[in-house]
């Protein structure tokens, strides 16, 4: 755990394990680690656990084979890592330490930004609360710590990735409260104006990470070139060569700098030396959030009607996009890249493409060619559209690496937050569909894994890392957001239903109607944009049965009864049960791509029940995936447009 014990003397061994780099380097993997497990003192680098053989920190059992059971087990893992407290004057302190298996237990800057919006949906208090504890720590020049140490809310000396603003737009989003925004938007712009102000080091608008903790993305091959590492190598080799330079870059900033910043960073070339003391990165993945992060201040700036402050940040964001723009869009490889000072003062950038290239997608100011450029590689399977997206670095790198082995890590597997950006950046480019199947994909790693875990495999989505991570709570926010999660304590239906329109996508998305009973089903690929269901000789009236878990133990046949529209109507009612032990296998519509013509459900022991004109043409039958299950009759929302499937129908109708 190398990366979280920093400034805390467990590595000083390192130094050692640099000096015998070369020689190291032309050992095979396996006496690699023989040899850092030695170095180390017994310490075992990679403890391969997983079914693939790849490394796990924690042995708990999980099981999350639905979406229930998913955001119970995320849930428990938080409420576990939660810590709370006061310091010496008396200020109430909460957070959520990463993990209870790897990682110090101190508060993190993006692992607590991501864990609070999470946590957002069920407790905002607790998120707010986490965000507040987070900035007590912030220091008098405007820095947030990259971590804190509780009761004394003392911070170290790197900050981290600045994901903060959207922990606050989260916040607000379920609070609706602007003293939250009135409270929390300035310690914030003081922290963006730290980083404008320090870490422009060339005035040319990027900013300037000294460390690749600052990133967050520690190990990613977009840093190699700048520290002039050739890779690739085996996992072990590579861990070996890369990881003591961060120890030692630390080191040299504490004995020789003593953590001065305007000196590290005021240096226009290294100095030569035996040890790492140099890195000076414009991260593509950093500059996005802090250029987007203006305008997102700005934005609950103006919520609260502080246009002033709002145009000072809407300004900067500017400013900040239009540096991205000029330094970090390389046409001719179609995206944006990471740039850095070399050591010999030179401007560079890294062609490695990381997942960090992605997040562009978030810019205001993003060209249309751009953004079909990223959306492009997006939807490149040979890239980072995988089963279980999004790699940390595309399948076409060579550096790629599917799993994780030693603890190298951000060089293949996938990761929360990292996938949360991605999927931010497509939602704001009007992409729904993608990020719906996206969001789909990445809760299949969760039944695959199975678990929450730190990272996962994106071709195969077995679980890697620390167990529990918070982080990687990020998936409930957009199973939220996009309306994946239904309510699950499923009420008695009404004994009367008003008539009205239900239907996914369009204008209506996102409603909640009293009288809405859903189907619910994963795996098609198929698109039905806006769907209802109309009297006459349409299907007019529907009632669908499934089994209850709250039936009588022993029973047979457990039902529970969701029943709408005019069981009087001509057309005739129907009425599918389902016994104990036999799933929905299928469910077939015809549509003519605004009403329902035809519905035929189909259990996995050969029942059917249908309705409708079944000569209707557009039909598409829409079958679960493998571990997945169609549920008849949960009670929910309709979610947003172009679900990729039929993943929530509203089943609701309206006269002719």
């Amino acid at each position: 755990q190398f990366d979280r014990d920093q400034e805390k003397g467990t590595r000083s061994t390192s130094s050692a394990m640099h000096r015998h780099r070369a020689r190291h380097s032309l050992l095979s993997p396996s006496a690699v680690v023989v040899v850092a497990a030695s170095l180390l003192g017994g310490v075992v680098v990679a403890t391969p656990t997983a079914p693939d053989g790849g490394s796990r920190e924690g042995s708990e059992p999980q099981h999350t084979p639905t979406l229930t059971t998913i955001v119970a087990q995320t849930h428990s893992w938080l409420d576990r890592g939660f810590n709370t407290g006061s310091t010496e004057n008396g200020t109430a302190y909460g957070f959520t330490q990463p993990s209870l298996w790897k990682y110090s237990r101190g508060q993190w800057l993006w692992d607590s930004g991501a864990v609070a919006i999470s946590n957002s949906w069920r407790n905002a208090t607790r998120s707010t609360l986490e965000l507040a504890s987070l900035l007590e720590a912030q220091q008098s020049d405007g820095r947030v710590p990259e971590e804190v140490s509780w009761p004394g809310a003392t911070g170290n000396h790197k900050t981290q990735m600045p994901v903060l603003p959207w922990t606050l737009w989260a916040i607000y989003n379920q609070t609706h409260d602007t003293s939250v925004l009135r409270r929390f938007v300035p310690p914030l712009i003081k922290y963006w104006e730290w980083w404008r102000t320090t870490r422009d080091i060339d005035g040319n608008g990027l900013v300037t990470i000294l460390h690749p903790w600052e990133s967050g993305i520690d190990i990613s091959p977009a840093f190699d070139a700048a520290w002039h590492v050739d890779n690739p190598k085996p996992p072990a080799v590579a861990w070996l060569e890369i990881y003591p330079l961060l120890d030692e870059l630390q080191d040299v900033y504490a004995t020789q700098f003593g953590w001065n910043q305007t000196a590290i960073l005021n240096r226009s070339k290294a100095e030569p030396s035996v040890r790492a003391n140099w890195f000076m990165v414009q991260d593509v993945g950093v500059n996005t959030l802090y250029a987007v992060g203006w305008a997102v201040l700005g934005d609950l700036a103006s919520v609260y009607n502080d246009h002033a402050v709002a145009s000072l940040c809407h300004g900067y964001n500017n400013i900040a996009e239009q540096a991205m723009h000029a330094h970090m869009w390389k046409p001719e490889l179609g995206r944006f890249v990471t740039t850095y000072r070399d050591r010999d003062g030179s401007q560079q950038f890294s062609s490695v493409q990381a997942v960090q290239t992605l997040w562009p997608l978030l810019l205001r100011s993003l060209a249309p060619e751009q953004r079909i450029a990223l959306v492009a590689d997006v939807r490149n399977p040979r890239k980072f559209w995988t089963p279980f997206p999004f790699p940390s670095v595309s399948l076409s790198e060579p550096t790629y690496t599917a799993r994780y082995t030693v603890n190298l890590m951000w060089r293949g597997p996938a990761w929360g937050f990292t996938n949360w950006f991605v999927l931010e950046g497509l939602a704001a480019v009007g992409e729904s569909a993608l990020v719906n199947e996206a969001v789909a994909r990445w809760t299949e790693a969760y039944r695959v894994a199975p678990g929450v875990w730190e990272m996962w495999n994106a071709e195969t989505g077995v679980g890697y890392g620390a167990e529990g991570l918070g982080m990687s709570s990020l998936l409930i926010d957009w199973l939220h957001r996009t309306s994946m999660l239904t309510i699950h304590n499923m009420p008695t239906p009404p004994t009367t239903a008003p008539h009205r329109t239900a239907a996914i996508g369009s204008s209506t998305a996102g409603t909640l109607f009293d009288d809405s009973w859903w189907l619910n089903a994963t795996g098609s690929n198929a698109v039905i944009d806006r769907l209802q269901l109309r009297g006459g000789s349409r299907l007019e009236s529907l009632s669908v049965m499934y089994a209850d878990a709250r039936a009588a133990v022993g029973s047979n046949d457990s039902f529970y009864l969701a029943e709408h529209g005019n069981p009087a109507a001509q057309t005739p009612l129907i009425s599918l049960g389902v016994p104990r032990d036999v799933a929905m296998a299928s469910v077939r519509l015809c549509t003519d791509g605004t009403t329902v013509l035809f519905a035929q459900f189909t259990l996995t022991n050969n029942q059917t029940a249908a309705a409708g004109d079944s000569a209707a043409a557009g039909c598409t039958t829409f079958v679960p995936p493998v571990r997945g299950a169609i549920l008849a009759g949960v009670f929910g929302r309709a979610r947003a447009a172009k679900m990729g499937g039929i993943d929530a129908l509203g089943l609701s109708w309206v006269p002719m």
